[in-house]
């Protein structure tokens, strides 16, 4: 057994930090590879960042944040770098409305 004096010291400088988990979206284009094949290379880039320009506005009504384009996934993130207690809800709502997005 530790001596208590010893405990009481390592106790005292414990520190708590409470981590709230946030959720995290990744969505992909069904579909794109043939897309990619039917249209020319200017085309596509000017596709993909109307596209994920409308997904960039959805996010920031959404409370979530953009993590990452990479292709043709999207990547982003609700309650960081803030918490919040909806976070699961704001990255549903944001995946619903990107499906709009693109019907």
């Amino acid at each position: 057994m530790l001596p208590a004096s010893f405990l009481k010291r390592v106790f005292i400088k414990l520190i708590i930090i409470i981590i709230f988990l946030p959720s995290i979206l990744f969505a992909d284009i069904v579909g794109f590879t043939v897309l990619a094949s039917q249209c020319s290379a200017q085309e596509l880039v000017r596709l993909l960042n109307e596209l994920f320009g409308r997904f960039d506005q959805l996010a920031n009504d959404n409370h979530c944040l953009r993590i990452k384009i990479l292709g043709d996934c999207y990547y982003c993130v609700s309650g960081l770098p803030e918490p919040r207690s909806d976070h699961g809800r704001c990255t549903v709502e944001m995946g619903l409305d990107m499906i709009d997005a693109i019907a």
